[in-house]
């Protein structure tokens, strides 16, 4: 075993590629061989370990011995001569490094926190991007799962499917594993005893499930005879209702639960880490069959009210897929060219869909966040050339003592790796501390896809990050100091020389990087923040400050709609008794909600537009007064009156309608279809646009039905308050519950409140670049105060003859100001190209504002000069006070 690892070590140093000479190949060689002899127990095991030290040892010459090469060029082959292997000279230079440290614990604390901020923004940004964007689904198998997307020939994409072409698809696409179909809806949940609530649910076809992959925490999931016959009194009910309703009793299941005013039985427990990823459907609290008579009274295939999911067999690709489902799509176009024609339909990869709307956003931070790094790295590399610098006698002395140029560097090397070690420390510390809270705070803006915490992936990321880092900046000052004649340059002082003017020049690039990254970002910033304004200004076109309330009467205990209207009667008259109540209305969607129901729109004299690709138009159902309550201004005609008829086809149009349709002509009544197929409505009114999703929408569609003539189950009555809504809320709900105590009032708030949900990602986003541009600028402005401070240290000799010979104050001051000037103006044209490119990516998060704004360009040019400014003022103050007699005399 002895003459086998031998044999082994000495064949591993022959082929090295160390550039030894030979005699120190054999020498190592030796040197194992003896240690291997030594008389010890666990013979065999003992010489395994010394083996596999010795390859690592062997290993780490090679990478540092090449290291040194790039770095100084320095000749190898002198391990040995200069004091032990290379495992040995690397302890002697951490213990080396960690004693220089210790003596400088200002500097070592600088740099420390500078690195352990950016690292940390970098593992808790990125900690999010990986839950998110990078970590698998919490399904089984989630490659395997894609959504059916209907597209028509307008480019008008759809993720609903009716449920004719569902069922078409299930019978015919051979390469589906599973092809299920589910819609959202939110029924009512009363328990004896406490308040109801409205909650999140999915109906879900047969298979649904069985397509995620999912178990339950206890008892059974839907099963497929739950949902193919009809069976309609079970539910499972989500984890979170579970814990939150019912204390995670086991004994739930078989329990009877009322949701609607039906009673339905409990037969499981959604799985606890089910994280609900169906786009735009949020969390669901509840699991229902899905109602094939519902599903099958609307047999129209243009009524898309069904989302429909994927899984593939295994084996079957997306591209055959793709081909059935053409093959299938184009029969139906033959087969239904009413309902059909255009439609076509893609799968799309379902994780991509579930992150679509964050992708973009999240990628944007995690590269501004990179930028503040690579700010941060190039700080303290210009601080470990200063601090190089100040060490050249020490350096020299160590040549002069026989250290070679490689020690020299590699102590360098050893030092910068050290501090990046200590910075990636500290910052994972900040990161796993700070991701919880960054993620409560924008949680509300993230798909719900499962745990997202620090994990071994992030910390392998952050690990090389932060050895990146450090040999980055290490590089730099060691191949400087490599590059430097030690004995020349203790001879001709350390401020002397063209190492000196070198090692400024570095640093002197090294701030205009930082100034013309941070530029970029600033000017990023700059956008968001007037685009924030921007969206501020904004009209929605009501009045903000109505309350507003939901209401939904299940049918079960409102089959019909005089019991609706008898309960409407009665609220309103209960609520306008109320102190402070002025006027009661409703409508089936508010502005900036996302309640939203699209309907085809054309003419009546222009019919063929149907044809070509339907025009959507918003469908709202409200009531009379509503236009008032909301102060929606009327511009032509009139509203709906308590003396129309309730069965008469009258619509109200907005604006943006009646200029598509009958643009510089008098719309009244002209006929109009929406909504209804083969309903034509009179236009009698005309109002103003309103806001319907978004903030930063273009002017939709809209339409008005009187809502006695289209009734609604669910409602959003809004109250006009004369004083504050919060006092009068609690009467309101008493008013209701006073008729029905088993309804719950939800989605209570304000339009106030709505545009502010409706600002909060644009204000997140706007918020976080803020908060790494201003380190972005913190960093900068410390760069330039110690690139401008070296200079003046370094020139104190040219300072003192020129006060001496009669400079002014202002003067000397003028000249230090203007370098911090210079860097500045080179920072600002490298960063003038990144603020360009930046600006392109950000345009899809700007409103009224231009990606190449000049405004935003020159307020940020100006915050960079104000503070290149009160960073160099410092120096320029201490320049203007050097002794000329002291300075003169020491020279």
């Amino acid at each position: 075993m002895k003459g086998l690892y031998g044999r082994v070590y000495r064949l591993a140093c022959r082929w090295a590629p160390l550039g030894l000479e030979r005699r120190w190949r054999d020498r190592m060689a030796e040197d194992f061989e003896a240690r291997l002899a030594e008389p010890k127990q666990g013979r065999v095991g003992r010489a395994t370990r010394l083996l596999a030290g010795a390859l690592v040892n062997l290993g780490w010459e090679i990478v540092a011995r090449a290291l040194r090469r790039v770095l100084v060029g320095a000749r190898i082959g002198r391990t040995k001569r200069e004091g032990g292997t290379m495992m040995e000279m690397l302890w002697r230079d951490v213990r080396h490094a960690v004693r220089g440290l210790v003596r400088a614990p200002g500097f070592a604390t600088v740099v420390v926190v500078t690195l352990a901020l950016a690292i940390g923004a970098n593992t808790a940004l990125f900690t999010v991007v990986d839950g998110v964007l990078l970590r698998p689904m919490p399904y089984g198998a989630p490659e395997r799962l894609y959504q059916i997307t209907v597209h028509f020939e307008d480019g008008v994409r759809d993720p609903y499917s009716s449920f004719a072409d569902f069922s078409d698809l299930r019978r015919e696409l051979s390469a589906a594993e599973e092809l299920v179909a589910f819609h959202g809806t939110a029924p009512t949940f009363t328990a004896e005893g406490a308040d109801p609530l409205r909650l999140r649910a999915l109906a879900v076809s047969s298979g649904f499930f069985e397509a995620l992959r999912l178990r339950p925490a206890i008892g059974s999931l839907l099963t497929r005879d739950d949902v193919l016959e009809r069976n309609e009194e079970v539910v499972v009910i989500g984890y979170g209702l579970w814990e939150r309703a019912f204390g995670r009793d086991p004994s739930v299941i078989g329990q009877a639960i009322e949701l609607d005013g039906r009673s339905r039985t409990v037969i499981g427990v959604g799985p606890e880490r089910f994280a609900n990823t169906l786009p735009g459907l949020g969390r669901a609290e509840a699991y229902l069959p899905l109602s094939y008579e519902v599903a099958e009274s609307s047999p129209n295939r243009g009524n898309h009210n069904l989302r429909t999911l994927v899984r593939l067999e295994d084996g079957a690709t997306h591209e055959v897929a793709e081909q059935e489902l053409d093959a299938v799509m184009a029969r139906l176009r033959d087969e239904y060219p009413d309902s059909n024609v255009g439609k076509g339909a893609d799968l799309e990869p379902f994780h991509d869909l579930v992150v679509a709307d964050v992708r973009s956003a999240l990628t944007m931070l995690l590269a501004c966040v990179g930028v503040v790094l690579l700010i941060a790295v190039a700080n303290v590399t210009s601080v470990l050339m200063g601090r190089a610098s100040d060490r050249v006698p020490e350096m020299s002395l160590r040549t002069a003592l026989g250290a070679s140029r490689g020690r020299i560097v590699g102590q360098l090397v050893v030092e910068s790796l050290l501090l990046a070690g200590l910075g990636g420390l500290v910052g994972i510390g900040l990161a796993v501390a700070g991701t919880e809270r960054l993620v409560s705070w924008i949680g509300a803006t993230l798909p719900p896809v499962g745990t997202i915490s620090v994990n071994t992936t992030v910390l392998a990321a952050t690990s090389g990050l932060t050895l990146g880092a450090g040999l980055l900046m290490g590089v730099i000052p060691a191949w400087l100091i490599g590059r430097t004649e030690l004995a020349r340059a203790i001879r001709a002082g350390a401020g002397n020389g063209t190492a000196s003017r070198r090692r400024h020049r570095v640093r002197s690039g090294l701030v205009i990087l930082q100034v013309g990254l941070c530029l970029t970002l600033l000017s990023g910033t700059g956008l968001l923040v007037r685009t924030l304004t921007e969206l501020g200004r904004v009209d929605i076109g009501v009045d903000e400050s109505v309350l507003s309330f939901g209401l939904h009467l299940p049918d079960a205990r409102y089959p019909e709609w005089a019991d609706h209207e008898a309960f409407h009667r009665a609220l309103e008259e209960r609520l306008e008794r109320i102190p402070g109540v002025v006027e009661v209305g409703s409508i089936n969607g508010l502005p900036l909600s996302t309640t939203g129901i699209c309907g085809t729109l054309y003419a009546e004299e222009d019919p063929t537009r149907f044809e070509g690709g339907d025009t959507c138009a918003q469908v709202r159902s409200a009531s009379a007064d509503y236009f008032r309550i909301m102060g929606i201004d009327l511009l032509q005609g009139r509203l709906f009156g308590e003396g129309d008829d309730p069965e008469a086809d009258l619509i109200v149009i907005n604006r943006a309608t009646a200029d598509l349709l009958w643009p510089g002509e008098n719309p009244l009544g002209r006929r109009v279809m929406t909504g209804f197929r083969g309903v034509l409505f009179e236009v009698i009114g005309v109002v103003e646009n309103v806001k319907q999703f978004d903030l930063d929408e273009e002017p939709l569609y809209q339409t008005y039905l009187w809502e006695k003539r289209w009734r609604r189950a669910a409602r959003s009555m809004v109250v006009a308050v004369g004083g504050d809504s919060e006092r009068v809320l609690p009467s309101i709900r008493e008013a209701v519950w006073s008729i029905d105590r088993r309804l719950p009032l939800y989605a209570v708030t304000t339009v106030d409140e709505l545009r502010d949900a409706r600002m909060a990602e644009h204000r997140l986003r706007t918020v976080l670049l803020t908060a790494m541009s201003f380190l972005a600028l913190i960093l900068a402005a410390v760069g330039i105060y110690g690139v401008v401070s070296y200079s003046v240290s370094q020139r104190q000799r040219e300072m003192a003859i020129r006060i001496s010979i009669g400079a002014r104050t202002v003067e000397v001051r003028r000249m230090v100001l203007a370098q911090a000037l210079r860097l500045v103006a080179g920072g600002s044209a490298l960063g003038a190209m990144g603020a360009i490119a930046f600006g392109r990516s950000l345009e899809g998060f700007l409103y009224q504002v231009e990606q190449n704004d000049p405004a935003t360009f020159v307020t940020v040019a100006a915050v960079l000069l104000a503070t290149a400014a009160l960073a160099a003022a410092l120096p320029a103050r201490r320049a203007t006070r050097v002794d000329p007699m002291r300075v003169l005399r020491e020279e």
